[in-house]
């Protein structure tokens, strides 16, 4: 089918939802574009003669694209010129057309004559990555209106709800090719410089198909090894290697392996976890401290329990009493949401403290309390002198309501 077959067949899933503006006229494309000295594809013309952009492109646009948003050809261009201050950063044939933050473009390469296709490449800048998105912007175009249909992008209350897992399924059934060969490459894999060669498309296209691959590099001697397979395990979601994580955990004493561990179990928040980070809640690195506490508060949240183990409760008390105020912190909102007086106490103190995000922190941490004093302790944040205090307390408030 046709690009603007396409186009017509996607929009409707964005009505009422998303602002597009009008699309352009070829001759101002033209136009638009002398400011970037390469030839963009035909598809990119079909694509912005469709919509320039989103309307609000200053502020964060979901839905056509899940997080990023698209840019008009106009705010493209001077993203383009600001961005070419950066060389080698960024290369002068580099035009981004979507962006999710200061740091992270879609982007596609200009060429010296206009080709009837371009790919379109992920690029984050804090750490040089790019990679292959999709192989056309007609390929983009299938791999929303697939995963509209199926209900794998719908929307919810005006947010845009994703399916991670499935939308890669859909990835991966569009460009097959792409995972083939990136499994062909992971089945060669004996350093973390090779891994690191492919871990952008293998987090990219979530295949379990590479668990088998990965899961042995967990008991590698290289520590640089071990935190890539883990982050990437991370990233597909498999509950299967659960087991070899937590096996890695408990024998590892590479700090940098036990937080990636740590961010691939809160990846994979699973009740069968929580016995497990009991040592992690007593050692004496507080980040690995600070990654426990966020791995046991996610796998709460996603479960909508109260009940942990007593030694992990016991733990948790503890921690109230440690001298880096952001372990009071996250100890103390697990313990309010399980109706602990002893973490309001703290939590309450920390409400006071010098440090604004700290406060808003504590505030946060009320919302989920079910004591009646949580409340009156939110309210009392209502006069606050802060106007980010007085905001925050409201809303916590009226999501109490």
């Amino acid at each position: 089918m046709a690009l603007p077959q396409l186009f017509s067949e996607l929009e409707p899933y964005l009505s009422g939802h998303l602002q597009l503006a009008n699309g352009l006229e070829r001759t101002e494309i033209d136009r638009i574009l002398q400011h970037f000295p390469y030839r963009v594809a035909e598809e990119i013309y079909q694509l912005y003669q469709w919509h320039n952009g989103a309307i609000a492109a200053d502020t964060y646009q979901d839905g056509l694209v899940a997080g990023y948003t698209f840019l008009p050809l106009q705010k493209a261009i001077a993203e383009y010129q600001n961005l070419l201050a950066m060389k080698p950063v960024w290369q002068d044939n580099w035009l981004p057309i979507f962006q999710f933050d200061p740091q992270t473009y879609y982007v596609i390469f200009g060429t010296n004559k206009t080709e009837p296709n371009c790919s379109i490449y992920d690029y984050f800048m804090q750490d040089s990555q790019l990679s292959l998105k999709f192989s056309s912007v007609q390929q983009m175009i299938e791999v929303l209106i697939t995963a509209y249909k199926t209900s794998v992008y719908q929307w919810c209350d005006q947010k845009l709800v994703v399916d991670e897992i499935k939308f890669a399924e859909i990835l991966r059934t569009h460009h097959p090719t792409q995972s083939i060969s990136v499994l062909a490459q992971l089945a060669k894999v004996e350093t973390a410089e090779q891994l690191g060669a492919i871990a952008d498309q293998l987090m990219q296209l979530k295949d379990r198909n590479a668990v088998p691959y990965l899961t042995p590099m967990l008991t590698s001697n290289d520590p640089h090894l071990q935190s890539l397979a883990c982050l990437i395990l991370g990233e597909i979601k498999d509950k299967a290697v659960i087991p070899h994580l937590l096996a890695c955990l408990s024998t590892t004493h590479d700090y940098g392996v036990k937080l990636s561990l740590l961010s691939a179990l809160f990846s994979l928040p699973d009740p069968t976890i929580i016995p497990h980070l009991l040592p992690c809640l007593h050692h004496p690195d507080t980040s690995i401290v600070c990654a426990g506490i966020s791995t046991l508060s996610a796998i709460l949240i996603s479960h909508a329990t109260s009940t942990v183990p007593p030694d992990i409760l016991s733990a948790l008390l503890h921690l109230l009493e440690h001298e880096n105020f952001q372990i009071r912190l996250s100890s103390g909102g697990i313990l309010c949401r399980l109706g602990d007086r002893t973490a309001l106490q703290v939590v309450a103190e920390l409400i006071n403290h010098n440090n604004l995000a700290v406060r808003l922190k504590a505030i946060s941490c009320l919302a989920q309390c079910p004591l009646p004093e949580a409340r009156a302790l939110v309210q009392t944040c209502l006069s606050d002198r802060d106007d980010n205090v007085r905001l925050a307390a409201q809303s916590v408030l009226n999501s109490l309501i």
